[in-house]
């Protein structure tokens, strides 16, 4: 099968000494199989909260050679999950539930080496929280796909300590450093909306001063 560029990289960035995986919002179960084709793990609990994408996932699953690798629940985050596992994997969800997952399970989670996070937003939700309960970001990586930027990061348990800023938010807390052609085009798009809204007429002078802050904020950082 072939796969995505966003499941690829997810893929790539899961890390050696992690053999066994929780999939939270598998949907379709691919990155499980992936990264069981790609002996990234061992093996691999999915959850899904609905019975149509848990159906989905159970077909792909049960369809492969892969089968007795999964165990797939219907239920609520990490909820059902009763074993260890050394990665929490998070794709498609925003920053905010991904949160709120977290934190109903906290036992759990602090119990958790490394987070595989493919975040749609809300990041500003999500990055303190796991800062705080000691988490830090040691990779990360962007893509463009069907015209939506995507940033996957892996963290890790750390006894360091991650002092979350705006840089980390807006742009990655890798990325901003790391860069590539798929960040810079990201950047660039924010600045050509910014540009777009100095354009109307009616924009307050207060507030078109912010917006050239702003510009400037992200040239900086381009």
């Amino acid at each position: 099968m072939k796969h995505s560029l966003r499941l690829e990289t997810l893929a790539n960035l899961y890390p050696k000494d992690a053999p066994v995986f929780a999939d939270i919002g598998s949907d379709h179960a691919y990155l499980p199989l992936l990264l069981l084709e790609k002996d990234k793990a061992k093996r691999g609990f999915c959850v899904e909260n609905k019975i149509g994408p848990y159906k989905r996932s159970e077909q792909t699953i049960f369809s492969s050679s892969y089968a007795s690798q999964i165990t797939l629940y219907l239920g609520d985050g990490l909820t059902p999950i009763k074993e260890k596992v050394d990665v929490a994997i998070f794709a498609g969800m925003g920053g905010e539930t991904i949160r709120d997952i977290l934190q109903k399970e906290e036992k759990k989670t602090k119990e958790i080496s490394y987070l595989l996070l493919d975040i749609h937003g809300e990041e500003e939700k999500l990055y303190p929280y796991l800062s705080s309960l000691g988490f830090v970001p040691v990779d990360e990586d962007a893509l463009w796909e069907k015209d939506i930027y995507y940033h996957p990061l892996l963290l890790k348990k750390d006894p360091l300590k991650w002092g979350v800023s705006k840089e980390d938010i807006l742009f990655g807390p890798i990325m901003r450093t790391k860069k590539g052609l798929a960040y810079q085009k990201y950047v660039q798009k924010l600045i050509s909306q910014a540009n777009n809204l100095l354009l109307l007429h009616t924009l307050p002078l207060q507030k078109k001063e912010e917006i050239h802050q702003y510009i400037h904020f992200l040239q900086e950082n381009l």
